[in-house]
């Protein structure tokens, strides 16, 4: 299972770089759909302790973005 789940994380991470190059918006957009589709498919995939860190680093982030830019407004 575990190796189920760093192919999806690994091509949903990829969907995510390409569709932030591209300049058309329709495969942009489709690349993200992409994306979360497999960030999804991962969520299911991945073991227990995998999906509590990975939630765990996007509190943190997200956490921490609204304080920078609380902070730093002018």
């Amino acid at each position: 299972m575990i190796e189920l789940s760093l192919i999806s994380l690994s091509i949903a991470i990829a969907a995510f770089y390409i569709s932030s190059k591209l300049e058309d918006d329709v495969f942009s957009a489709a690349m993200g759909f992409t994306a979360m589709a497999f960030l999804l498919l991962n969520l299911i995939l991945a073991p227990w302790l995998l999906k509590i860190v990975g939630i765990a680093i996007l509190f943190a982030v997200s956490s921490l973005n609204r304080w920078s830019v609380k902070n730093f407004r002018y």
